[in-house]
């Protein structure tokens, strides 16, 4: 069934669920000006990046600010009107050059027409020379799904939240999840008249719930009833000279209290070093956070991850649901994430119908998401070599994961130590429980509806192994000198000739098999991970406990983007996902489950 899209104007955009798809900015080209058709008004001046620095940042004293961080101090900017990137990339520029190399910038933006990954590739080209973190920024632009995506740059030192929908939803949706206060607003929408959705006082009280004493903003217009609603919600306005190309803009600073200082911890213990662990660990370093990694042995990824080859793939869904919007964003994090780490392989992947995905689901999920963006394909599978069906979807995001290597370049970072699982320590520092089926022992952990599922993969020798991985029938995945296929769902215990034969059943080819690699995954009741805070019986957090387990078969495709939700919180920042995905992850549902139905899966609510 055909599916309407969101277009910009639309009302149901303040009401869209995150996943959802959007069409492009209706847009044109005349000689490298880029124009809005639906706003009748251009998106840069002639002297786009002079202008930026001029409007934005002199007035502001953005340099000097820069300048003066401390080391492992994060700035943060708000802007409302992403249009070309050319803002973010000018900033994001301008931040790398001037501050401190182990300070890091936040850059907040919304979007509510975005344009298409093209048109961001053509800005791109346009101020390659001057701006190279712009070639960056174009080639991380995501998919046109509604909610919030995360792009990190400059390794790590820029990190982008871009929200795609309605400006006011967005705010709205972090308002009580941001604890850190934004430092500077860029208000860079199309002029009031044109756009009047994006000036609406409303809109300016959100940013006030968001800022603190100190916080600047800045904007090309001068029109009086933005000066005026700014100055109703807190911020002491003035105009700033823009002689000869055009008289004023305007400048303000927040003059309220605002939000109060945040303190982030200095250590955190995260328990587990497989991807879910390890990709905690990073993102907590990454923001100037000492991690204690705690391990049996002090081996990294020494259970399920230690795989030698698995495939990042998204198994999206078509229901519509948050859970089908986490896996379809969390995919799509985890492979921009992953792409510079050693041990990933960004090869694409395909699906293939299989016993869980007929083709008409298949069919589904295309129809739902081809209007994003050409990271999916539709298709009949072209290696026939290797075709077992006639129905194939191809992304051209994923790839194949070398579970031990990806893991330790996750954890190499100077912040990160690794210890044995003996030298736990107590709660005096706030402890991530990323340890898979293990985490059910902790006591605080007993109501979580998860099992342990056993499974089985076959390590064999082929001469010309497909180039990507296919998923579908079990999967097959290339590596060197040969492929990985797996792996089976044992919900009784096979016997290892058993599980050979299963797994090596689907395919036409499966070489010279080598051996066998058996693990354990997490399985949760609802199927759906689980990440965030751990609750008492009472439905109040447990304090310094948070949790990233139960993946199942998408712990490549989900864990780094869990650990990312998990690092964001503990330092003050929302997890970038919307509301609703935050909430149907979080181990909450448990406890609301069963108080209702009673508990499943041998869990122990008490």
């Amino acid at each position: 069934m055909r599916r309407s899209l969101a277009r910009p104007g639309d009302r149901r955009l303040s009401q869209l669920a995150a996943g959802e798809v959007l069409l492009p900015a209706n847009i044109t080209w005349d000689n490298n000006q880029c124009l809005s058709a639906d706003h009748g008004d251009r998106y840069f001046s002639a002297d786009g990046q002079a202008e930026v620095q001029r409007v934005f940042m002199a007035p502001v004293q953005f340099s000097e600010r820069a300048q003066a961080l401390r080391d492992g101090s994060t700035f943060t900017c708000g802007e409302l009107g992403f249009g070309t990137g050319l803002n973010v990339a000018t900033v994001a520029d301008a931040f790398l050059a001037q501050a401190p190399k182990t300070a890091r910038l936040h850059l907040i933006s919304t979007e509510r027409a975005p344009l298409l990954a093209a048109d961001i590739q053509r800005m791109a080209l346009l101020f390659a020379a001057k701006l190279p973190i712009y070639t960056e920024l174009a080639a991380a632009y995501p998919a046109l799904l509604s909610g919030w995506h995360r792009l990190h740059l400059a390794e790590g030192r820029v990190v982008l939240s871009l929200h795609f929908g309605d400006a006011a939803m967005a705010l709205s949706d972090i308002g009580s999840r941001q604890r850190v206060a934004v430092d500077h607003w860029l208000l860079d929408g199309f002029a009031p008249k044109k756009n009047p959705s994006l000036w609406k006082p409303a809109l300016f009280e959100q940013m006030a719930g968001l800022s603190s004493c100190g916080t600047t903003v800045a904007t090309y217009t001068a029109v009086g009833e933005v000066r005026r609603s700014l100055e109703s919600v807190g911020f002491a306005m003035r105009k700033v000279d823009q002689m000869p190309i055009k008289l004023h803009s305007l400048a303000g600073t927040f003059e309220p209290n605002g939000m109060p200082a945040f303190d982030a911890p200095s250590h955190v213990q995260v328990i587990g070093a497989g991807i879910a662990g390890a990709s905690a660990a990073r993102s907590l370093a990454e923001r100037g956070i000492n991690v204690r990694l705690v391990e049996t042995s002090s081996r990294i990824a020494s259970h399920a991850s230690r795989i030698p080859a698995a495939v990042l793939h998204g198994r999206l869904r078509d229901d519509g649901s948050p859970g089908a919007a986490w896996q379809a964003l969390s995919s799509h994090y985890s492979h921009q994430r992953l792409l510079h780490q050693r041990g990933y392989r960004p090869t694409g992947a395909q699906q293939i119908s299989g016993p869980n995905a007929p083709p008409e689901r298949l069919a589904a999920i295309f129809e739902r998401y081809k209007a994003s963006g050409g990271w999916l394909e539709q298709h009949p599978n072209p290696n026939s070599a290797w075709r077992v069906a006639e129905s194939a979807l191809r992304f051209n995001i994923g790839g194949v994961v070398h579970g031990p290597t990806l893991c330790r370049s996750l954890a190499d970072h100077p912040l990160i130590t690794l210890h044995d699982s003996a030298a736990t320590r107590s709660a005096d520092h706030p402890t991530i429980l990323a340890n898979a089926i293990q985490a059910q022992s902790h006591p605080y952990a007993r109501y979580l509806e998860i099992a342990a599922l056993a499974g089985q993969a076959e390590l064999c020798a082929h001469p010309a192994p497909p180039t990507e991985p296919i998923v579908g029938a079990g999967y097959l995945a290339p590596c060197p000198g040969g492929m990985v296929i797996g792996s089976t769902y044992e919900y009784r215990a096979w016997s290892k000739a058993e599980a050979i034969a299963a797994n090596l059943k689907p395919w036409r080819q499966h070489g010279q098999h080598r051996a066998s690699f058996r693990a354990y995954r997490t399985i949760t009741s609802d199927r759906v991970c689980i990440v965030g805070k751990l609750y008492a019986q009472d439905l109040t957090p447990i304090p310094n406990l948070r949790i990233s387990t139960g993946f199942g078969s998408t712990g490549m495709s989900s864990a780094p983007l869990a650990g990312e939700c998990i690092a964001a919180e503990l330092a003050g920042e929302f997890a970038p996902v919307t509301c609703d995905i935050e909430t149907a992850i979080s181990s909450l549902r448990f406890r609301e489950r069963q108080a209702r139905r009673g508990a499943r899966m041998g869990a122990d609510p008490t």
